[in-house]
């Protein structure tokens, strides 16, 4: 069932960005970028309206959504995090170009006891998290059973995505979960706000008084 309550910033569709390095993260980026028009149609305009109004600007282009992929990868990996209808679709589209990924994983759930439960793309959140120990361990089940040589990080992307959960938390008390680089997130998150002008219209959507 979609959720219904306010959004929990601990299921936001950051929290699995957050979780990456950026090499991957730009992976990621560029794969969904790449796959526009090879996903489903709507997959397809939900990533080109996200990168729109997320105010993302490339030189030469008025609708920056059009501009090449390898224009994009840069300034969409900056703000992926920051924008959680961007995070969304751009998690949705990487999910979409990885059909045969997706379907061995769906295929693996029902032995675990869990289900296929995707998430709320509504709500733009995740429906649950991982426990500390089991994001890693069914990862390196399905690695082992399906003999898959898929990298591990897509593999537990994948598992985040179709179980509908939330990666694992890191830090003091939540076990072997994967520990998120804090530090590099927070200096592109500095970066991205240091790029734009007074003017922009971030600045009122993140700071409502801000004139």
């Amino acid at each position: 069932m979609p959720n219904s309550g306010p959004l929990d910033e601990s299921l936001q569709f950051s929290t699995v960005y957050e979780a990456m390095d950026s090499a991957f993260r730009e992976n990621v980026v560029s794969r969904a970028l790449g796959a526009r028009g090879q996903i489903s149609t709507e997959a397809t305009n939900a990533l080109n309206s996200a990168i729109q109004k997320s105010r993302i600007r490339v030189t030469g282009y008025r609708d920056s959504h059009r501009a090449p992929h390898p224009l994009l990868r840069e300034p969409v990996s900056q703000a992926v995090a920051l924008f959680p209808e961007l995070a969304g679709a751009v998690l949705r589209a990487w999910a979409e170009s990885q059909q045969a990924l997706h379907d061995r994983v769906a295929e693996y759930l029902p032995n675990t006891g869990m289900e296929a439960e995707y998430p709320d793309f509504s709500a733009k959140q995740f429906r649950g998290r991982w426990a500390a120990n089991d994001w890693h361990s069914h990862r390196d089940n399905f690695i082992q059973n399906y003999e898959d040589d898929t990298g591990e990080d897509d593999v537990g992307l994948m598992l985040c995505y179709v179980t509908g959960r939330a990666p694992a938390r890191s830090g003091p008390g939540a076990g072997d979960g994967v520990a998120g680089p804090a530090s590099e997130y927070l200096d592109q998150f500095l970066s991205y706000f240091k790029a734009l002008p007074p003017t922009a219209p971030e600045w009122r959507g993140m700071i409502p008084n801000f004139v």
